[in-house]
């Protein structure tokens, strides 16, 4: 599960409806933020903690239901090859310095992450 995402989802009210305390009038935008949701301290202890050993059943890296990636099992594949591939090649890969991130809410990432061998 990514730490952080910056995808988002619009829905628009097809009726007025409570959220919470808050009323969406019919014809409202929401947006849906993957990143929120898998930072609910309800459903995860420290969620922004990086915890590799974390039990991450029910989180929405890929979505859910019917909107649900089709691509979520190549992409594991895909992490999980890439990453050993790295680790064979470049075994004492660390972080050289500080991480710089980018601010931009839909494109959150590292900016600057320097790194040695």
């Amino acid at each position: 599960m990514p730490l952080a995402s910056a995808a988002m989802f619009v829905h628009y009210a097809t009726e007025d409806v409570h959220v919470g305390e808050a009323l969406v009038r019919r014809g409202e935008a929401v947006f849906a933020s993957i990143g929120a949701a898998n930072h609910d301290p309800q459903r995860f202890e420290v969620p922004e903690k990086l915890d590799l050993d974390r039990d991450a059943r029910g989180h929405f890296a890929f979505g859910c239901g019917m909107h649900a990636c089709v691509g979520a099992s190549l992409a594991r594949i895909e992490l999980q090859e890439a990453l050993r591939a790295l680790l064979e090649r470049m075994p004492p890969l660390r972080l050289a310095g500080p991480v710089t991130w980018k601010t931009q809410s839909f494109f959150r990432g590292p900016l600057h992450m320097p790194v040695t061998w």
